[in-house]
C-alpha cells in the first residue's frame, strides 16, 4: 500500500517530527510512505530518505497553479497512490484534494492544530479566516477519514463531523534519561552548575517564544544561574535572537536552532516550559515527560498528554508568576517506571499500527 504525504516544509516542527518517527518505526509491509514538498528543499530531507521514503518537489499552487496541477497530477498517477495523507492546521485551498479524489485516491485529513496559526499581518489573517468558510465544505466531501491528534483538534477543525483521534507517538525508549548525555551536552554549552530551563518548537507566533525571553529574564534578576535553551528554527528566529540582545541576555539564552539530538538535549535540562498559545498534542512535550522533565505548561495544552504530575499556568499571571513557580518547582526528575503503562498510550508503534490499521480500512 503507497501513500502519499502532503506536505513536507523547510522548517522542522512537530508534525514533521512525528511523521519522521512514522517512517522510521513503521513494519515494512505496513506501507510506503513518501511525501510532496512545495519549497525547493525539505527540513532534514536526507533523513526521510534514508528511511526509504521519497520527497517528491513541486511547484507552490500559489504561485504557479497550472504547473502544480500537472506535476501533483504526474505525482498521483506515476506513483500508483491508493492514499492522499494530508497534514491540516487549517482548511485552506483544496486543489490538491479534489485532484486525489477525481483520481480516485482516498483522502484523509489530518488535524495537528486548535486554532489558525497567526500570521502576523491582520489581512492574512482575514484571508484565513474567510478561506475556512469557503474551503471547508469542499474539503470535507473530498475526505474519507477525518483524524485528529487529540480530542480539542478534531473539535475545532471537523466540528460535529466524526473524526478519529490518532493520539501523536514517539518512540518511548528513545527518550530516556541518560547521564552520559547530560554531561556531554552541559560541556558543549557550558551548562555545568547552571539551572538550565528547556523548550522546543518552531519559532512561530503559537509558540510564545517572547514570553519564554521574559521569563528568563525574571529569572537571572534574582539568581544569575538560570539559563534558557531554547531548540528549533522557524520565522521568528531573527526576531528572537534581537529580543535577547536587546535585553542583555546573551549569556543566558541559548538557542540552538535545529538539532537532531533532541534526547540528549533533553537529558541536559532541569525543567521543561511550554506556553504555548494555543496547543492541539505536542510531541515535544511527550518526550519531555518521557526524560522524565518536570514541566510548567500554559492552560490551552489539552490534558489528554497527561502523562506525569504538569503544572498549568495561565499566560495571563504574566512572566513574573511564571517565574516564581520556576524558582520554587523541583528539579528532580520523575521516576518514568511509575508512568510506564501511560507513557506507553504514545508509543510511535502503536501508533504505526492504528495507521496502518485506518489505511486498510479506508
Amino acid at each position: 500500500m503507497k501513500v502519499l504525504v502532503g506536505s513536507l516544509s523547510r522548517n522542522f516542527g512537530g508534525v514533521e517530527s512525528l511523521f519522521l518517527n512514522l517512517v522510521r518505526y513503521k513494519k515494512p509491509d505496513d506501507f510506503q510512505m513518501d511525501f510532496v514538498c512545495t519549497d525547493s528543499a525539505a527540513a532534514r530531507e536526507d533523513d526521510f530518505l534514508a528511511c526509504g521514503s521519497k520527497v517528491i518537489h513541486i511547484p507552490r499552487p500559489s504561485k504557479k497553479i497550472k504547473k502544480f496541477r500537472t506535476a501533483f497530477q504526474n505525482v498521483l498517477s506515476s506513483g500508483e497512490y491508493s492514499i492522499y495523507h494530508v497534514n491540516l492546521t487549517r482548511f485552506r485551498f483544496p486543489l490538491d484534494v479534489m485532484i486525489a479524489k477525481a483520481s480516485g485516491v482516498k483522502v484523509i485529513l489530518h488535524c495537528h492544530s486548535t486554532q489558525i496559526y497567526a500570521s502576523g499581518k491582520k489581512t492574512t489573517q482575514l484571508i484565513r479566516n474567510i478561506e475556512q468558510v469557503l474551503f471547508r465544505p469542499v474539503m470535507m466531501k473530498c475526505s474519507d477519514l477525518n483524524l485528529a491528534c487529540s480530542r480539542n483538534a478534531g473539535e475545532y477543525l471537523f466540528g460535529k463531523q466524526d473524526f478519529t483521534v490518532l493520539p501523536n507517538g514517539i518512540d518511548t525508549t528513545a527518550f530516556a534519561f541518560n547521564r552520559e548525555a547530560r554531561d556531554r551536552i552541559r560541556d558543549e554549552f557550558n551548562l555545568h552548575g547552571k539551572k538550565v530551563i528547556g523548550h522546543i518548537g518552531r519559532f512561530s507566533p503559537e509558540k510564545n517564544h517572547k514570553f519564554l525571553i521574559q521569563l528568563i529574564d525574571e529569572l537571572v534578576q534574582k539568581d544569575s544561574s538560570y539559563v534558557m535553551l531554547c531548540i528549533g528554527d522557524g520565522g521568528l528566529f531573527q526576531e528572537i535572537q534581537n529580543e535577547t540582545a536587546l535585553r542583555n541576555l546573551q549569556k543566558h539564552v541559548i538557542l540552538t536552532g535545529v538539532r537532531s539530538d533532541i534526547p540528549d538535549l533533553l537529558s541536559a535540562m532541569d525543567l521543561f516550559v511550554f506556553p504555548s498559545l494555543h496547543e492541539a498534542l505536542p510531541v515535544t512535550l511527550i518526550e519531555a515527560q518521557a526524560n522524565g522533565l518536570p514541566c510548567i505548561i500554559s492552560d490551552y495544552v489539552t490534558d489528554e498528554i497527561d502523562i506525569i504530575d504538569l503544572r498549568r499556568m495561565s499566560l495571563r499571571e504574566g512572566a513574573a508568576k511564571w517565574a516564581e513557580a520556576v524558582r520554587t518547582a523541583s528539579l528532580n526528575r520523575f521516576e518514568m517506571r511509575l508512568y510506564h503503562e501511560r507513557l506507553m498510550e504514545f508509543d510511535i508503534h502503536r501508533m504505526t499500527e492504528k495507521l496502518a490499521d485506518y489505511y486498510r480500512n479506508v
